[in-house]
């Protein structure tokens, strides 16, 4: 599931690491949906969800799906114990980063999971 050959082809296009979002938004939808058939994993696998979570949602947790449908993973992941906590880990980190430059709306999401 983390083969990387497909996701760093957009990485020449957004070579900085603010863009990443927008290079990996694709590849975000498609792990969201894929990690649904794969419950286990959401639940236990504490290191892949991290690893995922760092990669494809380090900063944007509402993940578009499909005409306009959109994902909230604050709500969506809480029942996955693995899941949850990759996105606690990864609120800290944006908290103790970038405490000043993060939108009223992130501090939303902070809250609910912290």
């Amino acid at each position: 599931m983390c083969a990387h050959a497909h996701s760093y082809r957009q990485k020449t296009v957004y070579p900085a690491p603010e863009h990443r979002s927008a290079a990996f938004s694709q590849q975000a939808s498609m792990v969201y949906v894929i990690l649904h058939f794969t419950p286990d994993t959401m639940s236990r696998n504490r290191s892949l969800m991290r690893e995922v979570v760092s990669k494809h949602f380090n900063d944007n947790w509402v993940v578009p799906l499909y005409m306009g449908r959109v994902v909230d993973l604050v709500v969506e992941w809480e029942p996955y114990p693995a899941a949850h906590e990759a996105l606690q880990d990864e609120a800290l980190r944006v908290r103790r980063i970038s405490p000043h430059h993060t939108r009223p709306h992130v501090h939303g999401h902070l809250t609910r999971l912290l």
